[in-house]
């Protein structure tokens, strides 16, 4: 998880402890568990690469190590084929786009 993400998520969680009326010791227990579900939810959504996907055609974002970088990098696809026959990358995990994506509340 990169730390943009893992601040956000440890402000949320401060402020979401900060506002139940409950003891210092109780609010630090909220603020863990707070965080430890947001990276639930996240890591949930993850496939491993050897999973294949049952939805084709929807946009999956893809992670792999890019050994040209010798880094992580992500790419938005509708087929893992060119993933599992890469010579360069080592591909790790796919999830799909729309499993990312918060859920908007239609008025």
């Amino acid at each position: 998880m990169n730390e943009i993400l893992k601040k956000r998520i440890e402000e949320a969680a401060v402020e979401y402890a900060e506002s139940i009326p409950q003891s210092d010791e109780r609010r630090e227990y909220s603020r863990e568990d707070f965080i430890a579900g947001a990276e639930w939810r996240i890591n949930s959504v993850w496939h491993d690469a050897s999973e294949e996907p049952e939805r084709n055609g929807e946009p999956m974002l893809v992670e792999f190590h890019d050994f040209g970088m010798d880094e992580n990098d992500y790419d938005v696809v509708e087929d893992l084929q060119g993933y599992r026959t890469g010579i360069y990358v080592e591909f790790k995990r796919w999830a799909y786009v729309s499993e990312l994506l918060p859920k908007r509340k239609k008025d």
